[in-house]
């Protein structure tokens, strides 16, 4: 596989996780606890979906 084509691969993963994490950090910060808390508790329900799948 070429170097490039791995280059671009790599930026497909890593672009939707960074941009994901700062739109999360946007939307959340200045915000009161319950809809970071809500925001987390979703984030652990789905991780703990896809763990016991």
């Amino acid at each position: 596989m070429p170097r490039t084509q791995r280059f671009w691969l790599l930026a497909a993963f890593l672009i939707p996780v960074c941009l994901g994490a700062m739109l999360g950090y946007w939307g959340l910060r200045g915000q009161t606890d319950l809809p970071k808390l809500i925001v987390l508790a979703f984030t652990t329900g789905t991780l703990i979906v896809a763990i016991v799948e």
